[in-house]
């Protein structure tokens, strides 16, 4: 019966062969570290960024003083700006116009573009912080045998690297907002247009009526009571654009669209009771609506002037809206100013990222240890096959000479 190998007989192996393990390591080691020497070396820079605000998002900073709409938090604020940067830091166009500017095809020795977007990938990484800022790094190698121009060369790479994808990403940002900003323009332009024929047309039509029949005094009572009801339509005709403007954006069942609907038929349903009108509101057309009270105490030519009086009450209060809204989205449409803010610089790096020589080698003896110590045990289990089984000993001499290489059987 076979005696089972102890402790002591692995610790003899050891101290058996102990020139062995000695030898491999001090060579290994040295040939690690002469080749960590001449290995490319790659350097590292990177910068912090802040993402723009609530007032400068996605929608180009559009007004968001609209009553009960709050198009900056609701589809652009906060984390949502930070993960738009970030979307398009990871951009193919990023991507591509930083290979193209920096020539790295040729330095990444890709075979196409798309190679190089692998490789750049691999070297060029954006991460969300948990304060809502972004980190980004650029990884650059130097060639094998690097002298000190390329060095050189390498660490100010990876800088101009993340400067350029930074503005990049802000050039970018800048057009979306801008084109977002145009969109908007537009449809408020357009609104105003229209306020704009609605007050000439009114002007002209109260001319009219003052010329034909002359001014019918109110009193004060049903003054405040038109004032009132004109007040009420100019908010109803305020929330109506709120919510064109933000169907633009959402879909009918989102609840701040949904909100807002609520928001306008409790408002028309106001109207209706102040001024005790059974009609609906809904039909609004470019004449007057017949939504004003029949007062028994006032004439009928009063009536009918102080109808077209409200109607323009209602005009001026939407043109005061329109305007200043229209003022703020051409100023936002032409505005170019820098969306992203640089909180901390890439600088240029003085030590290398990589490689780590010391765990380089270290690595390399420790696994060149445990081959050797594989080596050895085998050894040994076919020294002692040969002495105590030696047909199995036969078998596998029979192995070796038949698969083994020619130039390891000389050896």
């Amino acid at each position: 019966m076979q005696k089972k190998a102890s402790w002591i007989d692995y610790l003899h192996i050891l101290v058996k062969w102990r020139r062995l393990f000695f030898t491999t390591a001090l060579v290994v080691g040295i040939v690690g570290a002469a080749y960590s020497l001449i290995m490319p070396k790659e350097f590292k820079a990177s910068a912090l960024i802040m993402p723009p605000g609530s007032n400068s998002g996605v929608l180009g900073g559009l007004p968001v003083n609209i009553p009960g709409l709050n198009l900056g938090a609701l589809l652009g604020a906060g984390n949502e700006q930070s993960n738009i940067v970030l979307a398009i830091l990871n951009s193919r166009t990023v991507a591509e116009n930083t290979i193209r500017r920096f020539h790295l095809i040729e330095r990444y020795h890709a075979k196409s573009i798309e190679h190089a977007l692998l490789r750049f990938k691999n070297r060029v990484k954006f991460s969300l912080e948990k304060e809502g800022t972004i980190s980004v790094e650029a990884i650059t190698a130097t060639p094998f045998f690097h002298p000190d121009p390329e060095e050189e060369r390498a660490r100010h790479l990876c800088v101009d690297m993340v400067n350029y994808i930074i503005s990049q990403a802000d050039s970018l940002n800048r057009a979306l907002q801008t084109q977002q900003a145009r969109y908007y323009r537009q449809f408020i332009e357009k609104r105003y247009l229209e306020n704009i024929d609605s007050l000439r047309s009114l002007e002209q039509r109260m001319k009219a009526f003052g010329e034909k029949y002359g001014v019918v005094s109110l009193d004060e009572q049903l003054a405040a009571s038109i004032k009132m009801a004109a007040e009420l339509q100019g908010q109803i005709l305020i929330e109506q654009i709120g919510a064109e403007v933000l169907r633009r954006f959402v879909a009918p069942e989102n609840a701040e669209y949904q909100k807002k609907i609520m928001k306008i038929q409790a408002l028309k349903k106001q109207l209706n009771d102040l001024i005790g009108n059974s009609g609906s509101l809904d039909q609004m057309k470019d004449d007057i609506p017949a939504i004003f009270p029949k007062f028994s105490a006032a004439p009928e030519l009063g009536i009918q002037y102080l109808r077209l009086k409200r109607e323009l009450e209602v005009q001026k209060v939407l043109y005061e809206f329109l305007t200043q809204q229209y003022e703020q989205a051409k100023i936002q449409e032409a505005k170019d100013t820098p969306t992203i803010q640089v909180l901390d610089p890439p600088r240029v790096p003085i030590l290398r990222y990589r490689p780590k020589r010391k765990l380089f080698v270290l690595f390399l003896v420790l696994l060149a240890g445990i081959l050797t110590l594989c080596y050895v045990f085998f050894m040994e289990y076919v020294a002692r096959l040969r002495q105590t089984e030696p047909e199995a000993y036969q078998k596998l001499e029979f192995i070796y000479q038949n698969l083994m290489p020619s130039f390891l059987k000389k050896n």
